[in-house]
């Protein structure tokens, strides 16, 4: 009867304390933003959205299902950041680990933290590796150590690489005068897979964005300006190859004004009308952008 008597105590005093936590969360509130700071979602710890900002410059009305996929993106993101507040204060508030996630949340929660994956589809990706052979998931468990253990920035130019030098920067092949400027890492494979370039690159590792408090000292700027100075007159030309976004027009003005008087040419990557579209089907500002960069036949 005692023992009977203290868990009921036991879950009475759960229960108040579950009560003050959801009344707490209701007051809290979560940020997340998508596409540079394009779209900013606020929720509250319950994952109730509370908010939603758009920037005015960034609105197309011809693209408005880029804006949709920027909204989505950053609701989910935020209440994904509000689930894992819940949990956390969950935890806290019962003072101990029978009410913990289990191993199958834990790993769903981690992948969810990857870009373009949210919560559906990192639980997709748990019942996939469960349903493999147990030896997949440990090769997958083993290529994730080597690579957080081994894979470092090349010391030149910031992509990754194994060595102090990535294979482009070790390649006497490769032609020393001509830099080509990208925001990440992945971006260096998209434009080797052309195999229509023979320069070399550097990895700014994001762009600026004031929304996100991103800055040049967040960048690697400072990596850039050094190489130049060192290598001097070597280097003829510089290919500021950003994104088209907001932030990335902002970041390749900015590296424009600093490395021009330096001496190189800066040039960016053209831009126009994609392969195999309907020109009909292509907003106004490509038909723009191609009418400027035209060329002779």
């Amino acid at each position: 009867m005692n023992n009977l008597q203290q868990l009921i105590q036991m879950g009475q005093q759960l229960q108040s304390k579950v009560s003050e936590l959801q009344e707490r969360l209701e007051a809290e509130e979560v940020s997340s933003s998508a596409g540079g700071g394009m779209v900013k979602a606020t929720v509250n710890g319950k994952g109730t959205v509370k908010g939603l900002t758009i920037d005015p410059t960034v609105v197309d009305p011809e693209d408005v299902e880029m804006l949709e996929d920027l909204v989505l993106a950053a609701v989910s993101e935020a209440q994904s950041r509000a689930r894992g507040l819940y949990e956390e204060e969950m935890r806290k508030a019962t003072g101990g680990p029978h009410l913990a996630m289990s191993v199958i949340e834990q790993l769903a929660q981690e992948l969810s933290r990857f870009p373009g994956i949210g919560p559906k589809t990192a639980l997709r990706l748990v019942y996939h590796l469960m349903k493999r052979p147990k030896e997949e998931a440990h090769g997958l468990a083993r290529a994730i150590r080597e690579v957080a253990d081994k894979i470092k920035p090349c010391r030149r130019c910031g992509n990754f690489s194994e060595g102090d030098l990535c294979d482009v920067c070790a390649n006497p092949r490769r032609d020393p005068s001509l830099i080509c400027v990208v925001e990440e890492a992945y971006e260096v494979g998209a434009i080797e897979r052309t195999g229509e370039f023979q320069g070399q690159y550097h990895v700014l590792g994001g762009h600026l964005s004031r929304l996100d408090g991103i800055g040049p000292e967040q960048l690697n700027v400072r990596g850039l300006m050094e190489r130049l100075d060192s290598e001097g007159s070597s280097v003829q030309e510089v290919i500021v190859a950003t994104n088209a976004s907001v932030e990335g027009e902002a970041t390749a003005v900015y590296l424009e004004n600093m490395i021009r008087p330096l001496g190189p040419r800066v040039t960016r990557l053209a831009r126009g009308i994609p392969v195999g579209s309907d020109l009909e089907y292509v907003d106004g500002t490509t038909i723009a952008e191609a009418l400027t960069g035209r060329r002779e036949m």
